[in-house]
């Protein structure tokens, strides 16, 4: 990602295991990367995974709110990713 500044890059993962903190770790070390597109994340919200809301802001701390979304159903994120792009 730091090779790369000007690509965007988009993590798409799930609430399952660790993805979520995993994700925030790799975004919030590549907003101090000069000229960096700001990196977007999105978490499928699995059924029986720990999906509190603190958990996501916790993972997200430091992050503008605008670049993580939470989804429950795939036909959810094509809109969102239509709006994100």
């Amino acid at each position: 990602m730091q090779n790369f500044p000007q690509r965007s890059f988009w993590l798409v993962g799930d609430s399952g295991e660790q993805d979520p903190e995993a994700y925030g770790r790799v975004a919030l070390a590549c907003r101090d990367i000069p000229d960096r597109e700001p990196i977007r994340i999105f978490i499928r919200t699995i059924e029986g995974a720990n999906n509190t809301e603190e958990r996501f802001l916790a993972a997200f701390e430091g992050l503008d709110p605008e670049s993580w979304t939470l989804f429950g159903d795939p036909a959810e994120l094509q809109d969102r990713v239509i709006r994100a792009a």
